[in-house]
């Protein structure tokens, strides 16, 4: 073996720089291989993936965008903008099917829904200034049978009151006469009866104030019932009470019957009225249901990034893909630069 003492140390010091040397080359060469692959991966990345996924971004946007607007629509159940609203959501849909073309059928389907509901969405307008109109004639008519019903209610309370207080002071003098007991019972009878019929007038008046896209047909019947409940009533009441019966509230309550039932017809076009809306947002639901399935359906999966190792490399460790990018890159070669510089002044510290 040579005793390195007797070499001179310029050889020593040129037979470290080759080593180094071909070191850093190797390296270096493998380190530029992996970066050029990795720019030509990104190159067609951004050629070919880029615009899929600004497709994608749009396609989930107006996903979002139309889940916005049939939320609030079915939240405000107005016809305020209801038309400009449910046209925007078809023009998204009509978005979409250009935009994603796997997904065709089932858009393709919802727009023939939207379609059919168009109809459904001029009807509503249409009849939407009629039935406010009825609504409110028949509020200022259940407001006059209510008002003169409490004004009948007081005049009974009066005269109950009076002929108490009669019959007091006749008790003092003699027994209350047969006559005289029924007259009070009369009085009793009439004033409960009357509290009945202002409690169901009452009763319809808020329910019709409350009218509105929000109540379903069920509870439209409801209301119904409770209007011929009244009129059922009131003829029992009318039979009765017969001329004792104020001409005025019988007047009225005739009225209120036309409106009802009459020309008018306001229970029936109000209860088609709400089917037509009834089944205008039960379709919606299922619309917005339709679109969130969707959007899970074409969510974005399997767009990558490009990395500088093969996935055949970087896959070699318990299968799993490590994401190399130029930011390691540069990393690494830094690190390299680092270790190269340390072997270098190891080598030259054992040659002296």
């Amino acid at each position: 073996m040579k005793n390195t003492e007797n070499i001179p140390f310029h050889q020593q010091l040129t037979k470290s720089f080759a080593v180094l040397f071909l070191l850093f080359f190797s390296s270096s060469a493998l380190l530029l291989f992996f970066y050029l692959q990795q720019n030509s991966k990104l190159a067609f990345f951004v050629d070919s993936q880029v615009p899929l996924l600004k497709q994608q971004q749009e396609f989930h946007a107006l996903l979002l965008r139309n889940d916005t607007l049939i939320t609030e629509m079915l939240d405000k159940r107005s016809t305020l903008n209801l038309a400009e609203n449910y046209q925007q959501t078809t023009k998204n849909l009509q978005r979409l099917a250009q935009l994603y073309s796997g997904q065709s059928n089932v858009i393709g389907e919802l727009l023939r829904k939207n379609n059919a509901l168009d109809k459904n969405i001029m009807r509503i307008n249409q009849q939407e200034r009629r039935n406010g109109q009825l609504k409110q004639d028949v509020l200022i008519q259940l407001q006059l049978i209510l008002d003169s019903l409490s004004k009948i209610i007081e005049q009974n309370e009066a005269k109950q009151r009076t002929y108490h207080q009669l019959l007091l002071t006749n008790n003092v003098r003699r027994s209350v006469s047969r006559n005289e007991a029924r007259i009070q019972a009369q009085l009793t009878n009439s004033l409960s009866r009357h509290r009945r019929l202002y409690d169901q007038i009452s009763t319809i008046f808020s329910d019709f104030e409350a009218l509105s896209l929000f109540y379903t047909t069920i509870n439209f019947d409801l209301v119904s019932q409770n209007v011929e409940k009244f009129l059922t009533q009131w003829s029992q009441h009318a039979d009765i009470e017969q001329e004792n019966i104020e001409p005025s509230l019988k007047v009225k309550i005739e009225q209120l019957r036309q409106l009802f039932f009459g020309e008018q017809r306001t229970l029936a076009k109000w209860r088609g009225y709400l089917r037509l809306s009834e089944e205008f947002f039960n379709a919606l639901n299922l619309q917005k249901a339709q679109l969130r399935t969707l959007e899970n359906d074409t969510s974005i999966n399997n767009l990558e990034l490009p990395t500088l190792i093969p996935s055949s490399i970087s896959t070699a460790f318990n299968g799993e893909k490590v994401n190399f990018t130029t930011i390691h890159f540069h990393l690494l070669f830094s690190f390299f630069i680092f270790v190269i510089t340390l072997l270098f002044l190891w080598l030259v510290t054992r040659i002296r």
